[in-house]
């Protein structure tokens, strides 16, 4: 189903969730490339913060108008705006990606339009459904389960792609990228128990 095939409202939804991926994958980014730099949790995480963003070539702070989400890039025609240093397409890429995943994962997981069912939900599979009326239309609760989960998700996943990076360039993988990711995992299961993406659990 092609975008402009949606309602103007669900086009909004996606086009916002896009550009929120972009601007949470330039924050990736800077996990992928700050978390090795330390060894322990705590340093790891207080460096997301502190120093501000720089170029690596002459260490002048990148200018906010430089650091929006794959247009700054494309901008700056993947040079320095002051030392004219290359900066490696892998930035907007990773921010382009995240903003398709964001909208992907919402698309698998959260029904567009109005009156949809519980069926067409991912709250039912052919196997179990967490309710019987599996082709009434969604409640209110419903509805703010399957954001929740979408959410929960996305927390998960993003650490996997702060790992994956960080594996790939230096076979590690920091406390940074997993601790989180791990309370969450935890804390989100412990207070609904039914967080999973496709329920596949099930009993006779």
């Amino acid at each position: 189903m092609g975008l402009f095939n949606f309602p103007m409202g669900d086009a909004a939804v996606i086009v916002w969730l896009f550009v929120l991926g972009t601007v949470i994958g330039s924050f990736l980014n800077v996990c992928i490339h700050r978390f090795p730099q330390n060894e322990y949790l705590w340093p790891q995480l207080k460096a997301l913060v502190s120093p501000p963003s720089s170029c690596p070539g002459c260490s002048r702070e990148i200018l906010r108008r430089d650091n929006i989400p794959v247009l700054g890039w494309l901008l700056l025609r993947g040079r320095c705006r002051f030392c004219s240093i290359r900066i490696s397409p892998r930035y907007p890429v990773i921010e382009f990606l995240n903003g398709l995943l964001f909208v992907v994962l919402y698309l698998a997981e959260i029904p567009m339009g109005m009156g949809e069912t519980v069926a067409g939900s991912s709250l039912f599979s052919e196997y179990w459904s967490q309710t019987l009326g599996v082709t009434t239309m969604l409640t209110s609760e419903q509805v703010v389960l399957l954001h929740v989960r979408y959410a929960y998700h996305l927390v998960l996943v993003e650490a996997l792609v702060v790992a994956t990076f960080i594996d790939f360039d230096h076979w590690i993988i920091p406390d940074g990228a997993t601790v989180p990711a791990m309370c969450v995992g935890v804390l989100g299961a412990w207070a609904f128990g039914n967080l999973w993406l496709v329920p596949v659990w099930f009993h006779d």
